[in-house]
């Protein structure tokens, strides 16, 4: 096998990996957002629950595996999609907003 053809099955695989973790993401993070829509806003809950952290973690590794830029241009958006993600850093700030105030009661 030549080393052209190494390069391009690597970089295949990557593409394939950051792909799969992006739309994973994506999905999960979608979710997470209707459900907290659905719980704070609308005061529905239909038994749903949210997937804390599972998908923030998955999009941190999809900017990771990234086959574009070296990886010291990619380490600043790192935070990016545990802020996006319902279930990751707002909820655990929301549940810390709501202990606090649970507990001055």
């Amino acid at each position: 096998m030549s080393e052209t053809t190494r390069q391009w099955i690597v970089l295949i695989v990557q593409w394939m990996f950051f792909t799969g973790f992006s739309l994973a993401f994506l999905v999960g993070a979608t979710y997470n957002g209707l459900i907290a829509y659905r719980e704070w806003w609308e005061k529905n809950s239909d038994g749903s629950s949210f997937a804390p952290l599972v998908f923030g973690v998955i999009g941190v590794v999809a900017v990771l595996s990234a086959p574009f830029g070296e990886l010291s241009e990619r380490l600043p958006y790192l935070w990016l999609p545990v802020i996006l993600d319902c279930g990751s850093a707002p909820y655990f700030l929301f549940a810390i907003v709501y202990a606090i105030r649970e507990r001055k009661r």
